[in-house]
Protein backbone atom coordinates (compact mmCIF):
# COMPACT_ATOMS: atom_id res chain seq x y z
CA UNK A 1 0.00 0.00 0.00
CA UNK A 2 1.41 3.38 -1.01
CA UNK A 3 1.70 5.69 2.00
CA UNK A 4 2.58 9.35 2.52
CA UNK A 5 5.33 10.34 4.93
CA UNK A 6 4.69 13.40 7.12
CA UNK A 7 7.81 14.43 9.04
CA UNK A 8 8.61 17.52 11.10
CA UNK A 9 12.23 18.65 11.37
CA UNK A 10 13.87 21.60 13.06
CA UNK A 11 17.00 23.54 12.22
CA UNK A 12 19.68 23.28 14.86
CA UNK A 13 20.86 26.43 16.60
CA UNK A 14 22.95 28.46 14.17
CA UNK A 15 21.57 26.80 11.03
CA UNK A 16 19.78 28.91 8.43
CA UNK A 17 18.00 28.31 5.15
CA UNK A 18 20.12 31.14 3.80
CA UNK A 19 23.10 28.78 4.09
CA UNK A 20 23.89 27.43 0.59
CA UNK A 21 25.47 24.32 2.14
CA UNK A 22 22.25 23.45 3.96
CA UNK A 23 20.20 24.01 0.80
CA UNK A 24 22.54 21.83 -1.19
CA UNK A 25 22.40 19.07 1.44
CA UNK A 26 18.61 19.17 1.50
CA UNK A 27 18.57 19.01 -2.29
CA UNK A 28 20.80 15.90 -2.14
CA UNK A 29 18.49 14.31 0.44
CA UNK A 30 15.42 15.04 -1.69
CA UNK A 31 17.03 13.59 -4.81
CA UNK A 32 18.18 10.50 -2.91
CA UNK A 33 14.65 9.76 -1.67
CA UNK A 34 13.15 10.36 -5.10
CA UNK A 35 15.75 8.13 -6.76
CA UNK A 36 15.00 5.41 -4.22
CA UNK A 37 11.19 5.52 -4.53
CA UNK A 38 10.68 7.01 -8.02
CA UNK A 39 8.07 9.18 -6.30
CA UNK A 40 8.08 12.95 -5.61
CA UNK A 41 9.04 14.53 -2.27
CA UNK A 42 8.35 18.05 -1.05
CA UNK A 43 9.90 20.27 1.61
CA UNK A 44 7.74 22.83 3.39
CA UNK A 45 8.97 25.51 5.75
CA UNK A 46 6.64 26.69 8.48
CA UNK A 47 5.33 30.23 8.18
CA UNK A 48 4.99 31.04 11.88
CA UNK A 49 8.38 29.63 12.89
CA UNK A 50 10.73 29.19 9.91
CA UNK A 51 13.14 27.10 11.97
CA UNK A 52 10.72 24.20 11.41
CA UNK A 53 10.20 22.44 8.12
CA UNK A 54 8.37 19.37 6.87
CA UNK A 55 8.84 16.48 4.50
CA UNK A 56 5.82 15.23 2.55
CA UNK A 57 6.37 12.38 0.11
CA UNK A 58 5.15 8.94 -0.90
CA UNK A 59 6.61 5.50 -0.27
CA UNK A 60 5.45 2.26 -1.91
CA UNK A 61 4.94 1.02 1.65
CA UNK A 62 5.84 1.91 5.23
CA UNK A 63 7.87 -1.31 5.34
CA UNK A 64 10.06 -0.17 2.45
CA UNK A 65 10.65 3.15 4.21
CA UNK A 66 11.57 1.62 7.57
CA UNK A 67 13.31 -1.59 6.54
CA UNK A 68 14.95 -0.67 3.24
CA UNK A 69 15.49 3.09 3.07
CA UNK A 70 16.41 3.94 6.66
CA UNK A 71 19.31 1.42 6.94
CA UNK A 72 20.44 2.02 3.33
CA UNK A 73 23.86 3.54 2.53
CA UNK A 74 22.11 6.38 0.66
CA UNK A 75 20.14 7.37 3.76
CA UNK A 76 23.17 7.06 6.02
CA UNK A 77 25.06 9.41 3.71
CA UNK A 78 22.16 11.90 3.90
CA UNK A 79 22.04 11.67 7.70
CA UNK A 80 25.78 12.28 7.91
CA UNK A 81 25.44 15.40 5.75
CA UNK A 82 22.64 16.86 7.87
CA UNK A 83 23.48 15.61 11.37
CA UNK A 84 24.79 18.99 12.57
CA UNK A 85 22.09 21.03 10.84
CA UNK A 86 18.71 19.45 11.64
CA UNK A 87 16.84 17.35 14.20
CA UNK A 88 13.83 15.12 13.52
CA UNK A 89 10.87 16.00 15.77
CA UNK A 90 8.45 13.34 14.50
CA UNK A 91 7.72 11.13 11.49
CA UNK A 92 4.75 8.93 10.59
CA UNK A 93 2.78 7.68 7.58
CA UNK A 94 -0.72 8.26 6.24
CA UNK A 95 -2.81 5.86 4.16
CA UNK A 96 -3.09 8.28 1.25
CA UNK A 97 -0.92 8.98 -1.80
CA UNK A 98 0.72 12.40 -1.92
CA UNK A 99 -0.57 12.81 -5.49
CA UNK A 100 -4.06 13.08 -3.99
CA UNK A 101 -3.05 16.01 -1.78
CA UNK A 102 -3.28 19.71 -2.75
CA UNK A 103 0.47 20.25 -2.63
CA UNK A 104 0.34 22.53 -5.66
CA UNK A 105 -1.87 25.12 -3.96
CA UNK A 106 -0.46 28.53 -2.98
CA UNK A 107 -1.32 27.70 0.63
CA UNK A 108 -1.93 24.30 2.17
CA UNK A 109 -3.53 23.90 5.59
CA UNK A 110 -3.01 20.62 7.40
CA UNK A 111 -5.17 19.68 10.36
CA UNK A 112 -4.41 16.75 12.66
CA UNK A 113 -7.57 15.41 14.31
CA UNK A 114 -7.45 12.88 17.16
CA UNK A 115 -10.39 10.52 17.34
CA UNK A 116 -11.31 7.67 19.67
CA UNK A 117 -11.04 4.33 17.84
CA UNK A 118 -14.70 3.51 18.43
CA UNK A 119 -15.72 6.78 16.72
CA UNK A 120 -13.65 6.32 13.54
CA UNK A 121 -16.57 5.10 11.42
CA UNK A 122 -18.91 7.81 12.68
CA UNK A 123 -16.28 10.48 12.07
CA UNK A 124 -15.74 9.26 8.50
CA UNK A 125 -19.46 9.52 7.76
CA UNK A 126 -19.78 13.00 9.25
CA UNK A 127 -16.66 14.24 7.47
CA UNK A 128 -17.80 12.84 4.12
CA UNK A 129 -21.06 14.75 4.55
CA UNK A 130 -19.25 17.98 5.55
CA UNK A 131 -16.36 17.79 3.08
CA UNK A 132 -18.24 19.72 0.38
CA UNK A 133 -18.37 22.77 2.70
CA UNK A 134 -14.59 23.13 2.49
CA UNK A 135 -14.50 22.20 -1.21
CA UNK A 136 -16.98 24.96 -2.04
CA UNK A 137 -14.62 27.45 -0.37
CA UNK A 138 -11.36 26.12 -1.85
CA UNK A 139 -12.47 24.96 -5.32
CA UNK A 140 -10.83 23.95 -7.58
CA UNK A 141 -8.16 22.95 -5.07
CA UNK A 142 -8.21 19.48 -3.53
CA UNK A 143 -9.46 18.51 -0.10
CA UNK A 144 -8.01 15.18 0.98
CA UNK A 145 -6.68 13.36 4.00
CA UNK A 146 -5.64 10.05 5.45
CA UNK A 147 -5.48 7.99 8.61
CA UNK A 148 -2.23 7.64 10.48
CA UNK A 149 -0.74 4.20 9.88
CA UNK A 150 1.39 3.89 13.03
CA UNK A 151 -1.06 4.60 15.84
CA UNK A 152 0.22 6.20 19.05
CA UNK A 153 -2.28 4.19 21.11
CA UNK A 154 -4.72 1.40 20.35
CA UNK A 155 -7.67 3.43 21.56
CA UNK A 156 -6.75 6.56 19.56
CA UNK A 157 -6.84 7.24 15.82
CA UNK A 158 -5.46 10.23 13.95
CA UNK A 159 -6.94 11.76 10.81
CA UNK A 160 -4.80 14.30 8.92
CA UNK A 161 -6.59 16.65 6.54
CA UNK A 162 -4.91 18.60 3.72
CA UNK A 163 -6.70 21.59 2.17
CA UNK A 164 -5.46 24.02 -0.47
CA UNK A 165 -5.98 27.79 -0.31
CA UNK A 166 -5.16 30.89 -2.32
CA UNK A 167 -3.55 32.45 0.75
CA UNK A 168 -3.50 32.62 4.52
CA UNK A 169 -6.15 35.34 4.40
CA UNK A 170 -8.59 33.05 2.59
CA UNK A 171 -7.97 30.37 5.19
CA UNK A 172 -8.79 32.87 7.92
CA UNK A 173 -11.92 34.02 6.06
CA UNK A 174 -13.21 30.46 6.04
CA UNK A 175 -12.70 30.26 9.81
CA UNK A 176 -14.97 33.28 10.25
CA UNK A 177 -17.62 32.21 7.77
CA UNK A 178 -21.05 30.75 8.47
CA UNK A 179 -19.95 27.70 6.47
CA UNK A 180 -17.21 27.02 8.98
CA UNK A 181 -19.72 26.92 11.83
CA UNK A 182 -21.47 24.10 9.98
CA UNK A 183 -18.23 22.35 9.15
CA UNK A 184 -16.89 22.29 12.72
CA UNK A 185 -19.68 19.97 13.75
CA UNK A 186 -17.12 17.26 13.07
CA UNK A 187 -15.43 18.32 16.31
CA UNK A 188 -18.10 16.37 18.21
CA UNK A 189 -16.16 13.27 17.20
CA UNK A 190 -12.70 14.78 17.79
CA UNK A 191 -10.87 14.63 21.12
CA UNK A 192 -8.26 17.16 19.99
CA UNK A 193 -6.93 19.00 16.95
CA UNK A 194 -3.54 20.41 15.98
CA UNK A 195 -2.75 22.88 13.22
CA UNK A 196 0.22 24.60 11.59
CA UNK A 197 1.14 26.52 8.46
CA UNK A 198 3.91 25.97 5.99
CA UNK A 199 5.35 27.09 2.68
CA UNK A 200 7.26 24.84 0.34
CA UNK A 201 10.84 25.27 -0.77
CA UNK A 202 13.24 23.56 -3.15
CA UNK A 203 13.79 23.33 -5.91
CA UNK A 204 12.52 26.50 -7.66
CA UNK A 205 10.55 28.49 -5.14
CA UNK A 206 10.08 32.23 -4.81
CA UNK A 207 8.21 33.34 -1.71
CA UNK A 208 6.78 36.49 -0.33
CA UNK A 209 8.44 35.48 2.94
CA UNK A 210 11.71 33.65 3.53
CA UNK A 211 12.80 33.51 -0.09
CA UNK A 212 14.85 30.41 -0.86
CA UNK A 213 15.91 29.22 -4.29
CA UNK A 214 17.54 25.93 -5.05
CA UNK A 215 20.82 26.00 -6.98
CA UNK A 216 19.72 23.12 -9.14
CA UNK A 217 16.29 22.15 -10.52
CA UNK A 218 14.67 18.97 -9.24
CA UNK A 219 12.20 16.51 -10.75
CA UNK A 220 9.10 17.78 -8.95
CA UNK A 221 7.41 21.14 -8.80
CA UNK A 222 6.96 22.83 -5.44
CA UNK A 223 4.91 25.81 -4.29
CA UNK A 224 4.47 28.11 -1.28
CA UNK A 225 2.52 26.19 1.34
CA UNK A 226 1.01 26.62 4.85
CA UNK A 227 -0.02 24.40 7.74
CA UNK A 228 -2.58 25.14 10.49
CA UNK A 229 -2.05 23.49 13.95
CA UNK A 230 -1.56 24.14 17.62
CA UNK A 231 1.04 21.81 19.05
CA UNK A 232 2.34 18.56 17.66
CA UNK A 233 3.36 15.64 19.84
CA UNK A 234 4.36 17.93 22.70
CA UNK A 235 6.91 19.65 20.48
CA UNK A 236 6.81 23.14 19.05
CA UNK A 237 5.39 22.75 15.61
CA UNK A 238 3.22 25.51 14.27
CA UNK A 239 0.20 27.47 15.20
CA UNK A 240 -2.86 28.58 13.37
CA UNK A 241 -2.52 32.23 12.54
CA UNK A 242 -5.81 33.41 10.97
CA UNK A 243 -6.13 36.64 9.03
CA UNK A 244 -6.38 39.77 11.19
CA UNK A 245 -9.83 40.36 12.73
CA UNK A 246 -11.54 43.70 13.30
CA UNK A 247 -10.63 43.88 17.00
CA UNK A 248 -7.93 42.36 19.15
CA UNK A 249 -10.39 40.37 21.26
CA UNK A 250 -12.09 39.02 18.16
CA UNK A 251 -8.64 37.93 17.02
CA UNK A 252 -8.04 36.33 20.41
CA UNK A 253 -11.24 34.31 20.07
CA UNK A 254 -10.20 33.26 16.57
CA UNK A 255 -6.76 32.17 17.75
CA UNK A 256 -8.23 30.32 20.73
CA UNK A 257 -10.54 28.41 18.42
CA UNK A 258 -7.63 26.89 16.51
CA UNK A 259 -4.96 26.66 19.20
CA UNK A 260 -6.53 24.87 22.13
CA UNK A 261 -3.21 23.47 23.39
CA UNK A 262 -1.71 26.92 24.01
CA UNK A 263 -2.08 28.43 27.47
CA UNK A 264 -4.01 31.65 28.00
CA UNK A 265 -0.96 33.94 27.84
CA UNK A 266 0.41 32.24 24.73
CA UNK A 267 -2.94 32.78 23.00
CA UNK A 268 -2.92 36.45 24.05
CA UNK A 269 0.57 36.73 22.59
CA UNK A 270 -0.27 34.99 19.29
CA UNK A 271 -3.47 37.03 18.93
CA UNK A 272 -1.51 40.29 19.34
CA UNK A 273 1.03 39.49 16.62
CA UNK A 274 -1.71 38.19 14.32
CA UNK A 275 -3.94 41.20 14.91
CA UNK A 276 -1.14 43.71 14.30
CA UNK A 277 0.01 41.83 11.19
CA UNK A 278 3.36 43.64 11.45
CA UNK A 279 6.00 42.13 13.74
CA UNK A 280 8.09 45.30 14.03
CA UNK A 281 5.06 47.40 14.93
CA UNK A 282 3.67 44.75 17.29
CA UNK A 283 6.98 44.37 19.11
CA UNK A 284 7.66 48.11 19.20
CA UNK A 285 4.31 49.05 20.73
CA UNK A 286 4.34 46.18 23.23
CA UNK A 287 7.94 46.88 24.26
CA UNK A 288 7.45 50.61 24.81
CA UNK A 289 4.17 50.25 26.70
CA UNK A 290 5.72 47.55 28.88
CA UNK A 291 8.77 49.71 29.60
CA UNK A 292 6.70 52.73 30.60
CA UNK A 293 4.26 50.70 32.70
CA UNK A 294 7.05 48.94 34.59
CA UNK A 295 9.26 52.01 35.05
CA UNK A 296 6.60 54.35 36.40
CA UNK A 297 4.64 51.55 38.07
CA UNK A 298 7.72 50.41 40.02
CA UNK A 299 8.64 54.01 40.87
CA UNK A 300 5.19 54.77 42.28
CA UNK A 301 5.59 52.82 45.58
CA UNK A 302 8.80 54.75 46.32
CA UNK A 303 6.94 58.05 45.82
CA UNK A 304 4.41 56.95 48.45
CA UNK A 305 7.18 55.74 50.77
CA UNK A 306 8.93 59.13 50.49
CA UNK A 307 5.68 60.76 51.62
CA UNK A 308 5.18 58.54 54.69
CA UNK A 309 7.27 59.61 57.74
CA UNK A 310 7.29 56.05 59.15
CA UNK A 311 9.81 55.01 56.49
CA UNK A 312 12.27 57.84 57.23
CA UNK A 313 14.19 55.56 59.60
CA UNK A 314 15.10 53.39 56.60
CA UNK A 315 16.18 56.33 54.45
CA UNK A 316 19.94 56.20 53.85
CA UNK A 317 20.27 59.98 53.58
CA UNK A 318 17.39 60.76 55.95
CA UNK A 319 17.73 64.53 55.70
CA UNK A 320 17.26 64.54 51.92
CA UNK A 321 13.68 63.57 51.13
CA UNK A 322 12.78 64.56 47.53
CA UNK A 323 10.09 67.21 47.23
CA UNK A 324 7.02 66.84 45.03
CA UNK A 325 8.47 69.48 42.70
CA UNK A 326 11.71 67.51 42.31
CA UNK A 327 9.75 64.33 41.61
CA UNK A 328 7.64 66.05 38.92
CA UNK A 329 10.66 67.70 37.26
CA UNK A 330 12.49 64.38 37.22
CA UNK A 331 9.48 62.52 35.79
CA UNK A 332 9.09 65.10 33.00
CA UNK A 333 12.71 64.82 31.88
CA UNK A 334 12.67 61.02 32.10
CA UNK A 335 9.48 60.86 30.04
CA UNK A 336 10.99 63.17 27.42
CA UNK A 337 14.07 60.94 27.27
CA UNK A 338 11.91 57.84 26.88
CA UNK A 339 10.10 59.26 23.85
CA UNK A 340 13.08 60.90 22.13
CA UNK A 341 15.90 58.47 22.94
CA UNK A 342 14.60 55.11 24.13
CA UNK A 343 11.61 54.80 21.79
CA UNK A 344 13.78 54.81 18.62
CA UNK A 345 16.06 52.23 20.26
CA UNK A 346 13.10 50.03 21.09
CA UNK A 347 11.76 50.35 17.54
CA UNK A 348 15.09 49.28 16.03
CA UNK A 349 15.55 46.42 18.46
CA UNK A 350 13.19 43.92 16.81
CA UNK A 351 14.65 43.94 13.26
CA UNK A 352 18.18 43.93 14.69
CA UNK A 353 17.48 41.05 17.06
CA UNK A 354 15.56 39.07 14.44
CA UNK A 355 18.57 39.37 12.18
CA UNK A 356 20.50 37.43 14.82
CA UNK A 357 17.73 34.83 15.26
CA UNK A 358 15.46 36.19 18.01
CA UNK A 359 12.29 34.11 18.37
CA UNK A 360 8.82 35.61 18.81
CA UNK A 361 6.73 32.48 18.29
CA UNK A 362 4.75 30.35 20.74
CA UNK A 363 4.94 28.31 22.91
CA UNK A 364 7.11 30.22 25.36
CA UNK A 365 10.47 28.93 26.63
CA UNK A 366 10.59 27.16 29.99
CA UNK A 367 11.07 29.26 33.17
CA UNK A 368 14.36 27.46 33.90
CA UNK A 369 15.77 28.34 30.49
CA UNK A 370 14.71 31.95 30.88
CA UNK A 371 16.25 32.11 34.37
CA UNK A 372 19.74 31.00 33.36
CA UNK A 373 19.75 33.26 30.29
CA UNK A 374 18.71 36.25 32.41
CA UNK A 375 21.45 35.42 34.93
CA UNK A 376 23.97 35.62 32.07
CA UNK A 377 22.53 38.99 30.99
CA UNK A 378 22.91 40.36 34.53
CA UNK A 379 26.61 39.45 34.57
CA UNK A 380 27.26 40.85 31.08
CA UNK A 381 25.37 44.09 31.74
CA UNK A 382 27.06 44.59 35.10
CA UNK A 383 30.48 44.27 33.46
CA UNK A 384 29.58 46.75 30.72
CA UNK A 385 28.06 49.17 33.23
CA UNK A 386 31.08 49.05 35.54
CA UNK A 387 33.64 49.98 32.88
CA UNK A 388 31.58 52.59 31.03
CA UNK A 389 30.35 54.17 34.26
CA UNK A 390 33.88 54.25 35.66
CA UNK A 391 35.16 55.87 32.46
CA UNK A 392 32.58 58.64 32.85
CA UNK A 393 34.08 59.46 36.25
CA UNK A 394 37.75 58.96 35.36
CA UNK A 395 37.72 61.28 32.34
CA UNK A 396 36.64 64.86 33.24
CA UNK A 397 35.34 65.58 29.74
CA UNK A 398 32.95 62.61 29.88
CA UNK A 399 31.77 63.49 33.37
CA UNK A 400 31.17 67.17 32.61
CA UNK A 401 29.45 66.68 29.25
CA UNK A 402 27.64 63.36 29.71
CA UNK A 403 27.38 61.96 33.23
CA UNK A 404 27.05 65.07 35.39
CA UNK A 405 23.30 65.39 34.85
CA UNK A 406 22.70 61.99 36.47
CA UNK A 407 24.38 63.30 39.65
CA UNK A 408 21.97 66.23 39.85
CA UNK A 409 20.40 64.43 42.82
CA UNK A 410 23.04 63.58 45.43
CA UNK A 411 20.36 61.61 47.29
CA UNK A 412 18.73 59.50 44.55
CA UNK A 413 15.11 58.36 44.43
CA UNK A 414 13.35 55.74 42.30
CA UNK A 415 12.25 57.99 39.43
CA UNK A 416 15.84 59.20 38.97
CA UNK A 417 17.08 55.79 37.80
CA UNK A 418 16.96 56.94 34.15
CA UNK A 419 17.46 60.66 34.80
CA UNK A 420 20.45 61.07 32.49
CA UNK A 421 21.71 62.71 29.32
CA UNK A 422 20.65 61.17 25.99
CA UNK A 423 24.20 59.96 25.32
CA UNK A 424 24.39 58.24 28.71
CA UNK A 425 21.01 56.60 28.13
CA UNK A 426 22.31 55.25 24.82
CA UNK A 427 25.70 54.11 26.14
CA UNK A 428 24.55 52.46 29.36
CA UNK A 429 21.40 51.14 27.66
CA UNK A 430 23.63 49.30 25.24
CA UNK A 431 24.61 46.97 28.06
CA UNK A 432 20.97 46.16 28.78
CA UNK A 433 19.93 45.63 25.16
CA UNK A 434 23.28 44.58 23.72
CA UNK A 435 23.88 41.70 26.14
CA UNK A 436 20.86 39.69 24.91
CA UNK A 437 21.64 40.55 21.28
CA UNK A 438 25.21 39.31 21.73
CA UNK A 439 23.93 36.14 23.39
CA UNK A 440 21.41 35.62 20.58
CA UNK A 441 24.02 36.21 17.89
CA UNK A 442 26.26 33.53 19.41
CA UNK A 443 23.70 30.91 20.44
CA UNK A 444 20.78 31.60 18.06
CA UNK A 445 18.60 30.65 21.02
CA UNK A 446 16.65 33.51 22.58
CA UNK A 447 12.95 34.27 22.83
CA UNK A 448 11.77 37.86 23.05
CA UNK A 449 9.71 36.95 26.14
CA UNK A 450 13.00 36.23 27.92
CA UNK A 451 14.16 39.65 26.79
CA UNK A 452 11.04 41.23 28.28
CA UNK A 453 11.46 39.46 31.61
CA UNK A 454 15.11 40.57 31.64
CA UNK A 455 14.15 44.19 30.97
CA UNK A 456 11.59 44.08 33.79
CA UNK A 457 14.17 42.60 36.17
CA UNK A 458 16.76 45.20 35.13
CA UNK A 459 14.29 48.07 35.62
CA UNK A 460 13.39 46.76 39.07
CA UNK A 461 17.09 46.56 39.94
CA UNK A 462 17.86 50.08 38.67
CA UNK A 463 14.87 51.70 40.37
CA UNK A 464 15.46 49.89 43.66
CA UNK A 465 19.17 50.82 43.56
CA UNK A 466 18.14 54.48 43.27
CA UNK A 467 15.37 54.25 45.88
CA UNK A 468 17.55 55.61 48.69
CA UNK A 469 16.23 53.09 51.23
CA UNK A 470 18.00 50.33 53.14
CA UNK A 471 15.69 47.74 54.73
CA UNK A 472 16.48 44.71 56.91
CA UNK A 473 14.98 42.61 54.13
CA UNK A 474 16.99 44.21 51.31
CA UNK A 475 18.29 41.61 48.88
CA UNK A 476 22.00 42.17 49.55
CA UNK A 477 21.51 40.86 53.10
CA UNK A 478 20.72 37.48 51.56
CA UNK A 479 22.99 37.74 48.50
CA UNK A 480 26.22 39.38 49.75
CA UNK A 481 27.50 40.02 46.22
CA UNK A 482 24.32 41.98 45.30
CA UNK A 483 24.86 45.73 45.13
CA UNK A 484 21.58 47.19 46.32
CA UNK A 485 20.51 50.69 47.30
CA UNK A 486 23.19 51.32 49.93
CA UNK A 487 25.92 50.57 47.36
CA UNK A 488 24.61 53.03 44.76
CA UNK A 489 23.39 55.63 47.24
CA UNK A 490 26.96 55.95 48.51
CA UNK A 491 28.11 56.54 44.94
CA UNK A 492 25.67 59.45 44.56
CA UNK A 493 26.59 60.89 47.95
CA UNK A 494 30.37 60.74 47.42
CA UNK A 495 30.50 61.04 43.58
CA UNK A 496 33.14 58.32 43.35
CA UNK A 497 33.48 54.54 43.54
CA UNK A 498 30.79 51.84 43.48
CA UNK A 499 30.55 51.93 39.69
CA UNK A 500 28.83 48.57 39.09
CA UNK A 501 25.08 48.27 38.63
CA UNK A 502 23.98 44.91 40.06
CA UNK A 503 26.93 43.23 41.77
CA UNK A 504 29.80 44.21 44.06
CA UNK A 505 32.60 42.03 42.74
CA UNK A 506 34.12 44.43 40.17
CA UNK A 507 34.39 47.22 42.75
CA UNK A 508 35.77 44.79 45.33
CA UNK A 509 38.39 43.17 43.06
CA UNK A 510 39.54 46.46 41.53
CA UNK A 511 39.40 48.37 44.82
CA UNK A 512 36.90 50.99 43.69
CA UNK A 513 34.47 50.49 46.56
CA UNK A 514 33.26 53.64 48.28
CA UNK A 515 31.96 54.26 51.78
CA UNK A 516 33.13 53.97 55.41
CA UNK A 517 33.59 50.19 55.37
CA UNK A 518 35.64 50.30 52.18
CA UNK A 519 37.79 53.12 53.60
CA UNK A 520 38.32 51.10 56.79
CA UNK A 521 39.46 48.05 54.80
CA UNK A 522 41.93 50.19 52.84
CA UNK A 523 43.39 51.64 56.06
CA UNK A 524 43.77 48.16 57.51
CA UNK A 525 45.52 46.96 54.35
CA UNK A 526 47.90 49.95 54.41
CA UNK A 527 48.71 49.39 58.08
CA UNK A 528 49.29 45.69 57.48
CA UNK A 529 51.53 46.49 54.53
CA UNK A 530 53.51 49.09 56.50
CA UNK A 531 53.88 46.71 59.43
CA UNK A 532 55.14 43.99 57.13
CA UNK A 533 57.68 46.38 55.57
CA UNK A 534 59.23 47.20 58.94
Amino acid sequence: MTVTELALLRLNSGASFDDPTLRANLQKAKKAMEDFTRLPFHYFVQIEDPSYFYIVGSWPSAKQHFEEWIPSPANQEVLELLKDQINVEFMFHLDVESACLPLDAPVVAIGRHFIASDKRTSFSKVFSAAKHIVENFTAPKKVAGGWRVEKEAEEKEEWVLFTGWDGVAQHGEFGRSASFQEYVKIKDFVSGSQNSRRRSFLPNTNWKRRVLTSPAPGPSRSFPCSLSAAKMNSTTAAFANPAPADTYWAQFEEVSKYNVSLNYFERLWLAWYTYMNNDVLATGIMSFVMHEAVYFGRSLPWIFIDAIPFFNKYKIQAAKIPTAKEQWQCAALVLLSHFTVELPQIWLFHPMAQFFGLETSVPFPSPLKMAYQIAIFFVLEDTWHYWTHRAMHVFPFLYKNIHKIHHHYSAPFGLAAEYASPIEVLVLGLGTVGSPILYCAITKDLHILTMYVWIVARLFQAIDAHSGYEFPWSLHHFLPFWAGADHHDTHHERFIGNYASSFRWWDYVLDTESGPEAAKRRRERRLAKAKKAQ
